[in-house]
C-alpha cells in the first residue's frame, strides 16, 4: 500500500520532536557529568597548580566561566613557595588568570585546555643562596595539555648578591604552545635584557622537562639581540648586536652565532672602530659554565681567535681561563 502524502508533515514532525529530544536528553547527561566532575572549580585548579609547582596557591578573587567558553577566572593569584620562611615575597602573582577550554574537549580529550591568559604575571627568583628548608614536596604527573599559554607585559626579576638591586627582565610577548609534562613546547619571546640594556626575540623549542635530571631537558632555537648599551660597563663603549642559533641539551647547549659592533670603543681612547666576531661555544644551562670552543673577532686589520672557558669551582667565584693568538696584517696602536 502506497504511503499516504498526507501523513509524511506528520512523520517529519514526530522525527523533529525526536531529535530534539534525544538533544535534551544528551544535554542533561552532559550536564549532570559536569556539574559532578567539573574541572574548573577553584578547589581543582588549585590542586593541580600546587601538584605542578613547589608552592601553595591562593587566589583573592575565582570564578568559573560556562559561555562561550568552559573555564575560569582567577584574581591576585599568589605562589608562595614551600620552604620559603613566611611574610617572604611570592615567587610569582598574576593579577588575572582566565583558562579557557573547549566543551567538545571535556568529552573527547580530557585535560586539553585551549588557552591559558596570564596578565600582570611577575615572578621574582631569590638570589643565589636563599635557604629553602625541605618541603616533601613531589611532583603530580599531569595529563593536562595547553595548546597556547600567553603571557605580555609580564615580568621577570632576579635578585642578586650584596646590596645590589635585583635585575629586571621586561617581557613584552611571550607565547607558548603545545605546553605539557610529556611535550616539547614551542615558544616566542621578545623581551629587553637589562644588563646590557637591549632587545632580545628568541624562537625554538624547549622540553620535555626532565624532572629526574634536568640538564637532560633537550632545548633549540634561535635569538637576536639588538641595540645593546656597552656604556653601562666600565672601560667600553658601542652598541652591540649578535645573532645565534643553539640547540642540545640544558646541560650542554651548542651554540654558533656572530657579534658586530660599528662603535666599540675603550673610553679612554676616545677612538672607535668596527669590531666584528664569530663564536662556536658549548654553555651549561644548570650552572652557567662555559666553554669557548672558538671565538674568531677582526678589527682594523688585525684578526684574533681564542679559546678558553668562563667557570666557577668549588668555594671560588666565576674565572676566566684560556689562550689567544694574534695575527696583525697592519700593526696599529688604537690611542
Amino acid at each position: 500500500m502506497p504511503l499516504d502524502p498526507t501523513n509524511r508533515p506528520k512523520n517529519l514532525h514526530k522525527f523533529a520532536l525526536l531529535a530534539v529530544a534525544l538533544f535534551v536528553l544528551a544535554l542533561a547527561i552532559g550536564g549532570t557529568i559536569l556539574a559532578l566532575h567539573w574541572p574548573f572549580s577553584q578547589a581543582r585548579v588549585t590542586q593541580s597548580l600546587q601538584g605542578t609547582f613547589p608552592a601553595t596557591v591562593t587566589f583573592q578573587k575565582f570564578h568559573s566561566t560556562y559561555f562561550p567558553h568552559p573555564g575560569c577566572i582567577g584574581e591576585g593569584v599568589a605562589f608562595e613557595h614551600l620552604g620559603r620562611p613566611s611574610g617572604t615575597v611570592p615567587i610569582a602573582t598574576i593579577q588575572r588568570l582566565t583558562i579557557e577550554a573547549r566543551y567538545a574537549d571535556l568529552f573527547l580529550r580530557p585535560g586539553h585546555l585551549a588557552r591559558i591568559l596570564l596578565e600582570g604575571f611577575r615572578i621574582s627568583v631569590p638570589r643565589i643562596g636563599t635557604p629553602l628548608e625541605q618541603s616533601g614536596w613531589k611532583e603530580s604527573k599531569s595529563t593536562i595539555l595547553i595548546g597556547e599559554l600567553v603571557a605580555n607585559g609580564a615580568t621577570l626579576e632576579i635578585g642578586r648578591a650584596g646590596d645590589r638591586p635585583p635585575l629586571l627582565f621586561d617581557i613584552h610577548n611571550l607565547k607558548l604552545s603545545s605546553v605539557g609534562q610529556s611535550n616539547s613546547m614551542a615558544y616566542d619571546v621578545a623581551m629587553h635584557n637589562p644588563v646590557p640594556p637591549g632587545e632580545i626575540r628568541s624562537q625554538g623549542h624547549f622540553g620535555p622537562w626532565n624532572s629526574g635530571d634536568p640538564g637532560q631537558t633537550p632545548i633549540d632555537g634561535h635569538y637576536i639581540f639588538q641595540r645593546a648599551n656597552l656604556g653601562v660597563f666600565s672601560g667600553i663603549a658601542g652598541i652591540l648586536s649578535s645573532e645565534d642559533k643553539f640547540h642540545g641539551f640544558l646541560g650542554h647547549i651548542e651554540s654558533q652565532g656572530s657579534i658586530d659592533i660599528p662603535d666599540f670603543m675603550v673610553t679612554r681612547s676616545k677612538h672607535s672602530i668596527h669590531l666584528t666576531a664569530q663564536f662556536h661555544l658549548f654553555v651549561n644551562g644548570t650552572n652557567g659554565d662555559v666553554q669557548l670552543e672558538r671565538v674568531s673577532a677582526g678589527f682594523l686589520n688585525t684578526h684574533v681567535q681564542a679559546s678558553g672557558q668562563v667557570a666557577g669551582h668549588a668555594g671560588q667565584h666565576c674565572r676566566a681561563q684560556g689562550h689567544s693568538g694574534t695575527r696583525a696584517h697592519a700593526a696599529r696602536r688604537i690611542a
